[in-house]
C-alpha cells in the first residue's frame, strides 16, 4: 500500500475533479463571454497547468479558483506563474487572486501611454531626496549592503509628465500588514516572494496615484488583494456537463506543452 501511495499523488482525484469542472460547458461559456471561443479554451488549459503543478491549489474549491481564473481573464492577463503576471494563491481553502508586479506594469505599458517605466530597490547607504517642487526623488551616496531600504518607481508619459514614488522597506511592511489578511500565513507571497511583493507594492501604489491605466483596469487596481468568496452564480461541480479533453495534455505538462498554451493566448 505505501510503494502506491508513494507512486500515485495524493490530490489526483481531486485534480481529476478540478479539471472535470474547468471544462464544463458552463465553465467554457463564462470564458468564451470574456475572451472568445479560442482564447477561452487555452485560458482554462493554462488555468488546469498551474492547478497540477501546486497540490495546495488542489485542496480549494473549484469555484474559487475558476473565479480568481476569471479576474485574470478580465485584466487579460496569464495565471501561469511562470509569466509573473497573476497567482492563484491558495488560502484557507479558497483560490486568492493575486496581481505580480508585472501584470501591473504589463497593464500600464499595453496603454501606449508611457515614454518609459521602471521599479528598482533601493539598497543601505543611499540617501533618498526628494525634490518638493518637481515631486523628483534623486539618489545620493552608493550602496554599502546588499540590505534592500526600500523600493522607488520612475516614470514619464508620452505627453511629457515624470514622476517618481518612493516607499521605505517599513512603510511597504506596514502596508502588507494592514491590508493582506494573508500576510502572517507561512505560505502567503508576503514570506515566500517578499521582494517581489515588495516591488508589487510600491509600482501599483505609484500608478494608482500618478500613472495611467485604463478605466477597467483602474478599478480593479484599486482593489486590494481578497480572499475570493464563492461565486453563487458560478455551478456546482455537480451540476455541470463535463465536456471531455479538448486538448492533449498530462497531469504534469512539459514546457513544450505549456509554450503552445501560452503562444494561443498571446503571452
Amino acid at each position: 500500500m505505501t510503494e502506491n501511495r508513494a507512486i500515485q499523488p495524493i490530490n489526483s482525484t481531486k485534480l481529476a475533479h478540478f479539471k472535470d469542472y474547468a471544462r464544463s460547458a458552463e465553465i467554457i461559456q463564462r470564458f468564451t463571454e470574456v475572451l472568445g471561443n479560442q482564447n477561452a479554451m487555452a485560458f482554462v488549459s493554462s488555468v488546469i497547468l498551474a492547478v497540477a503543478d501546486n497540490t495546495a491549489l488542489q485542496e480549494c474549491t473549484p469555484q474559487s479558483i475558476m473565479t480568481a481564473a476569471m479576474r485574470a481573464a478580465n485584466l487579460r492577463l496569464s495565471c501561469d506563474p511562470s509569466i509573473k503576471q497573476a497567482y492563484l494563491v491558495p488560502f484557507k481553502g479558497k483560490a486568492t487572486f493575486i496581481l505580480g508586479w508585472k501584470g501591473i506594469q504589463d497593464m500600464a505599458i499595453r496603454t501606449g501611454r508611457y515614454r518609459y517605466l521602471n521599479v528598482f530597490p533601493v539598497y543601505e547607504g543611499t540617501e533618498v531626496i526628494e525634490d518638493p517642487f518637481k515631486g523628483i526623488h534623486r539618489l545620493e551616496g552608493g550602496k554599502t549592503s546588499d540590505r534592500v531600504i526600500g523600493y522607488m518607481l520612475a516614470f514619464e508619459l508620452i505627453s511629457g509628465y515624470a514622476k517618481t514614488f518612493y516607499m521605505t522597506w517599513d512603510e511597504i511592511m506596514a502596508h502588507g500588514k494592514k491590508y493582506s489578511r494573508s500576510f502572517d500565513d507561512p505560505r502567503s507571497p508576503w514570506k515566500t516572494e517578499t521582494q517581489k511583493m515588495a516591488r508589487k507594492t510600491v509600482l501599483r501604489m505609484g500608478l494608482t496615484q500618478y500613472g495611467y491605466f485604463d478605466p477597467f483596469d483602474q478599478m480593479i487596481l484599486s482593489e486590494e488583494e481578497q480572499v475570493i468568496e464563492e461565486d453563487a452564480t458560478l455551478p456546482e461541480p455537480e451540476d455541470v456537463q463535463y465536456l471531455g479533453d479538448f486538448v492533449e495534455e498530462e497531469d504534469t505538462p512539459g514546457p513544450v506543452v505549456r509554450q503552445q498554451i501560452l503562444d494561443n493566448l498571446g503571452f
